[in-house]
């Protein structure tokens, strides 16, 4: 396997890329049809378990990447899934997340709801 080859349990970073600021955060503001949300955030937490505890109601039904329900497009901001989900590679090279697996690696994130 060459050393640029992705291994199987590599998280899959979506949206701008790696920066200096892309990291395990614990606060983030996401902005989500011009609403911002501001939050603390646990390691590991979930794009739309920040939205749902702070009142939001973001469309969603399995919670476990397979309906498709909540898929985005990250506007701007990194967010990472471990699984690939029902999204295609060409889903992930047009920024199209699933709430319920990404988890924001950078302070900022604005997206935008497909579902």
């Amino acid at each position: 396997m060459s050393s640029t080859a992705k291994r199987l349990n590599d998280p899959i970073y979506i949206g701008d890329g790696l920066t200096n600021e892309t990291t395990a955060v614990d606060q983030v503001e996401i902005t989500v049809e011009g609403t911002v949300i501001k939050a603390n955030i646990k390691d590991g937490t979930s794009v739309l378990d920040i939205l749902l505890s702070n009142g939001k109601k973001p469309p969603h039904s399995c919670k476990a990447g397979v309906c498709m329900a909540c898929i985005a497009v990250v506007e701007s901001g990194t967010v990472t899934q471990d699984e690939q989900g029902s999204l295609s590679a060409k889903d992930l090279s047009d920024r199209k997340i699933l709430a319920c697996q990404a988890v924001p690696v950078s302070k900022r994130l604005k997206i935008r709801f497909l579902g």
